[in-house]
């Protein structure tokens, strides 16, 4: 199977902007329901980053056959500072951040000259409360 070398099991890396403890038991059933040998690899909370581009991350090492980053991305709309209420600037946040990420995956293709595992990106479904503020519902639309 795709997700076994040579009888070898292999390792599926996890990133979100969100906590992905609570997906492990869905992930586990889905991989013994469909007879998929893995190792599942959740990565810290918040570190996209980390795992897209430090060269000792789950990401970047050989036994990883593919890495799944799910991205919320009023995650980013919502940096937990007063800014909040300054729409401006938490627009430009929110954009920055963006930009970041974009970078980050074009390093991370780059920096594995084809050896790192594929790239699984999932962008997930923004919260109510955030499509509720009109303001932060046109940027998690033009964020998209």
């Amino acid at each position: 199977g795709y997700l076994m070398h040579n009888g070898v099991c292999k390792q599926v890396g996890l990133a979100a902007t969100f906590s992905v403890d609570p997906l492990q038991p869905i992930f586990g059933f889905w991989m013994d329901h469909l007879s998929l040998p893995y190792e599942l690899h959740l990565a810290e909370y918040n570190s996209v980053f980390f795992e897209l581009l430090h060269a000792s991350s789950t990401f970047r090492k050989s036994s990883s056959v593919l890495n799944v980053v799910l991205l919320r991305l009023d995650d980013w709309t919502q940096p937990g500072h007063a800014s909040l209420d300054a729409p401006t600037v938490a627009e430009e946040i929110a954009w920055r951040t963006h930009r970041d990420f974009i970078n980050a995956v074009h390093g991370y293709r780059a920096a594995g000259n084809g050896a790192v595992a594929p790239l699984l990106i999932v962008e997930c479904k923004p919260s109510p409360s955030s499509l509720a503020k009109p303001t932060h519902a046109q940027l998690l639309g033009a964020l998209s």
